[in-house]
């Protein structure tokens, strides 16, 4: 378990993640602002970075703190709620939230998902347009619900809407 999480990818997001909520918490968080601009270089500006973390972790009371209401989520809903002028005022610390939601903790996801494209998109269905390919791709990625669809209840659908389908196709009994 601990070479899953030990990690140079899970290392980074948990040093962006534990960046922005120990000012929240009013907590010390140098080890964490070093870690994060040594990784990114010249990304961030460490000195406009640390006065903007020192100035977002004001807002937060430390009643909320003892509530321990304050994580990514909150954060971000903090955010929302902001003007896009005070947004501008926070811009170093928006992008490091920026950041923690958009990084996957894993790849494993989009591995998957590659592994999936190549199983689906084979020699035989090199001529698949694009439209359709992203509709196989959700079915294949959400198959655990889609094989619990009933095809037939779904099909004498189809075939109710117009006396022309009728026509050309029978309907299953359920």
């Amino acid at each position: 378990m601990k070479d899953r999480f030990d990690q140079t990818g899970y290392r980074v997001y948990r040093n962006l993640e534990v960046l922005l909520t120990k000012p929240c918490k009013h907590e010390e968080f140098e080890d964490a602002l070093e870690a994060v601009c040594s990784f990114y270089g010249d990304d961030f500006d460490r000195d406009q970075l640390r006065a903007q973390l020192l100035t977002f972790g004001t807002h937060f009371s430390p009643a909320q703190t003892k509530r321990g209401n304050i994580d990514i989520f909150g954060i971000r809903d903090y955010f929302r709620s902001l003007s896009p002028g005070q947004v501008a005022l926070l811009s170093q610390v928006a992008r490091l939230l920026q950041l923690v939601l958009v990084m996957p903790a894993t790849n494993a996801t989009s591995e998957r998902s590659f592994s999936a494209l190549r199983r689906i998109k084979t020699y035989l269905r090199t001529t698949m347009q694009q439209e359709r390919l992203n509709y196989v791709m959700v079915l294949h990625v959400h198959k655990a619900r889609t094989d619990s669809i009933n095809t037939k209840v779904i099909h004498n659908k189809f075939i109710s809407h117009s006396p022309h389908r009728a026509s050309i196709f029978k309907p299953f009994d359920l």
